[in-house]
């Protein structure tokens, strides 16, 4: 099953980002006052959204087990599966990021309509797939 979780970070845009923090404060109110400081542009919110789950993140867990049943320590100067360039996304990776892009706190600020004060100023993705 998949399941969503969001954490909103904040922090003054003429700040530098060694002072980016969690917002404690997820009451309505505090929200919708971080939400009026975002449109206002005093505040900016940074989306962090992983990949799914790739061929590799399967292998690193089986590899981990082996060496387990096997009464080794794993380390990532062991793994092969780390290797692998570029993987592909699991059919499980594939539900995850057809969620993702489904949903609507994504779809409704990050990714919102062109000219809305919620919409993304900029996108950074990986070069791989």
């Amino acid at each position: 099953s998949y399941t969503s979780s969001h954490s909103i970070f904040s922090w003054p845009a003429s700040s530098d980002m060694k002072r980016l923090a969690p917002v404690d404060d997820t009451s309505p109110s505090s929200v919708k006052k971080l939400h009026e400081e975002i449109v206002d542009g005093s505040v900016k919110r940074v989306w962090c959204v992983r990949h799914g789950q790739a061929e590799h993140n399967v292998a690193v867990s089986e590899e981990i087990a082996k060496f387990r049943a096997e009464g080794r320590e794993w380390s990532l100067g062991k793994s092969e599966a780390l290797g692998i360039r570029d993987p592909p996304l699991t059919e499980f990776g594939r539900q995850q990021a057809r969620i993702a892009g489904t949903d609507s706190l994504i779809c409704d600020t990050a990714l919102a309509a062109s000219g809305s004060p919620e919409r993304a100023q900029l996108i950074v993705v990986s070069p791989l797939r």
